[in-house]
């Protein structure tokens, strides 16, 4: 059984107990463990960031840390409320470059405006070309689990395999390439 480690990092500008008029914290904490539960029962490793991330300084921070790990082979970003995308997007680039998939994902719902949170950082990672994924859906949603589980498969055996010689097809032996300048 391939058992992929992803970073866990929370995002969202409404944190560290801001309610809204209702009183309702607007990160809904049970939420982001049932989602952790989820990844967890499907065979998922997460390494959490204990921050939610809303600042351009804590996605650096966060992204850095996820970066430098070699048990991380993607990172999913889960989207706890709106966001100002433009803090987000240098420290997902500067992540994505290591190879490593980017993966957002936005429960339905809107408290919080968590679809916004994630399709305006979606649209920004678009727009200035750095390859993710998109997943819309619920935690208690299987089908949507799976999509997470298979992408973050895939990053783990894209991972595994960077840098690997499977095989040598002709060449030359002894490893001599000739050649002139």
């Amino acid at each position: 059984m391939i058992t992929p480690t992803a970073g866990f990092i929370v995002y969202g500008v409404h944190k560290d107990g801001l309610r809204d008029p209702m009183g309702t914290p607007f990160i809904d904490d049970a939420l982001v463990a049932k989602s952790k539960k989820a990844l967890v029962d499907a065979g998922v490793a997460p390494v959490e960031h204990d921050v939610v991330v809303a600042s351009k300084a804590e996605a650096k921070t966060a992204l850095k840390k996820m970066k430098d790990d070699d048990r991380v082979d993607c990172v999913i970003l889960l989207s706890g409320t709106w966001v100002w995308a433009a803090h987000m997007v240098a420290a997902i680039r500067d992540f994505a470059m290591t190879g490593k998939g980017v993966l957002i994902w936005t429960h339905p719902g809107s408290q919080g405006w968590r679809p916004v949170g994630g399709l305006v950082l979606h649209g920004a990672l678009m727009e200035i070309g750095v390859d993710h994924k998109f997943v819309y859906g619920a935690a208690d949603d299987p089908a949507e689990v799976a999509k997470i589980v298979s992408f973050c498969r895939a990053a783990h055996l894209k991972q595994l395999l960077n840098m690997s010689t499977i095989g040598a097809f002709g060449g030359r032996g002894m490893g001599q390439t000739c050649g002139a300048a």
